[in-house]
């Protein structure tokens, strides 16, 4: 879906810019695409994405909403869950 691939570029790079509400404007049009065309694989990637960018920002409450939906999806699809709001909080010094 090249649409959502687009979105999820430009947010990833809008991210690494420092721009992040609108790397999240896109990352949430990315997953709403992604959501509209049945894709759970790119529907669980915005969720990763989002969850990281949201953990970036000391967002923890919100980043772990959006990762754990992203280990919701790894279970639908058979792909084993990596704890990925610990994951987050390591990456981001909240947790020793």
């Amino acid at each position: 879906m090249p649409a959502v691939a687009a979105s999820f570029d430009d947010g990833l790079a809008l991210k690494n810019a420092g721009k992040h509400a609108e790397a999240e404007r896109n990352l949430l049009e990315a997953r709403v695409l992604a959501e509209r065309n049945g894709s759970l694989r790119e529907t669980a990637l915005a969720d990763e994405f989002l969850g990281d960018l949201m953990a970036a920002q000391g967002r923890l409450e919100e980043a772990e909403l959006n990762l754990r939906k992203l280990d919701d999806a790894r279970v639908m699809l058979g792909v084993p869950v990596r704890e990925s709001f610990a994951r987050a909080l390591l990456t981001t010094g909240k947790m020793h």
